[in-house]
């Protein structure tokens, strides 16, 4: 791909335990996209499955009550799942000092990302 450097922005993909087959596709557009010599770092994150851990600690900072006005029903256990995903991944940022990107395991790239 032209115009990368070493200098990259790390992609941090968000992907559930169970989704193998996501995982795959990920990875394979990614192999499609950057060359083996390319310096791009590229990390599965293991996301946060709602359903399978419905207590789980970042839950208790999301503000349901302004969901409720604001949309009138709550967040479903897969989104806040999704949702503490994402926050766990602002906090990586936090640690880093750095950007980074933050992607989920069904984006589909075009040859120009």
């Amino acid at each position: 791909m032209s115009g990368l450097n070493n200098s990259q922005v790390p992609i941090y993909i968000i992907n559930l335990e169970k989704s193998t087959d996501r995982k795959a596709y990920m990875q394979a557009q990614f192999d499609s996209l950057f060359d083996h010599n390319s310096m791009q770092e590229i990390y599965f994150f293991t996301g946060i499955n709602g359903k399978e851990n419905p207590n789980h600690p970042l839950f208790k900072r999301y503000n349901n009550k302004k969901r409720l006005n604001v949309k009138g029903y709550p967040l479903t256990l897969s989104q806040l799942g999704c949702y503490a995903s994402h926050y766990s991944m602002w906090e990586k940022c936090v640690e880093l000092n750095q950007p980074i990107i933050i992607l989920e395991d069904d984006a589909k790239f075009k040859n120009n990302f």
